[in-house]
Parts: structure tokens; sequence; C-alpha cells
């Protein structure tokens, strides 16, 4: 599975998990993702094969969907999970600490000014 993995694959299922319930087309995931038509085109059908995605012919559209029924795309999606909480946590050190100071603030001043 390692192999089929690479940045731009990885890019493009992180677009797909903004919205689970979705069916995407090969077009579309390339222009969201950055992907290249081609990437998808030839690695999908891979993952396809794994069960990691779903697939599903419209005339000449191949649209792809995440397999939530299989282990393996369930813990991508917890992998894209904690990758999301983690850039959270990085972007708002400045307001965590912000918060905590203010608290520690709070109670100094009303320590102080208690009779």
């Amino acid at each position: 599975m390692s192999e089929v993995l690479t940045p731009r694959v990885l890019a493009a299922l992180k677009t797909m998990h903004g919205d689970l319930q979705r069916w995407y087309y090969t077009r579309e995931l390339s222009k969201l993702s950055e992907a290249g038509r081609s990437t998808i085109s030839h690695e999908f059908p891979k993952l396809v094969k794994q069960g990691i995605l779903k697939h599903k012919t419209e005339g000449r559209e191949v649209f792809y969907m995440l397999n939530l029924d299989n282990p393996k795309t369930r813990k991508l999606c917890e992998l894209f999970e904690i990758e999301k909480r983690e850039k959270y946590y990085q972007q708002n050190k400045r307001l965590s600490w912000v918060s905590k100071n203010s608290a520690r603030r709070s109670s100094t001043s009303f320590q102080r000014y208690t009779p």
C-alpha cells in the first residue's frame, strides 16, 4: 500500500475526507487536490482493488468515494483528523497561551484585592 500513497495521492484522499458521503470524479479531484489527473487515473484503481476506495462509472466519468467499511480507510481518516487537530493546535498556540495567562492574572488580581 505504501508505494501507492504518494504525497499527491494523499492530498486527493484528504480532499475526499472533507465530505465522506460524496462521490468525486477524476477531474474534480485533480482540481481540488492539485494532483494530476494521470495520478488519480493510475493510482486510484489500485486503491479500489485494496478496498480503500469505492468507484462507479457514469458514461466516461469515473467517480470515487472513500470506503469506510475498510479498516485501512478508517485508519487513514483517523490520521487525517489527527493531522487537522495538530495544525489547529499549532496555529492557536498563542491563543491558548493568552487564555492561560489571563486566567492566571485574574486569579492573582482577585487574591490581591480581597480583604
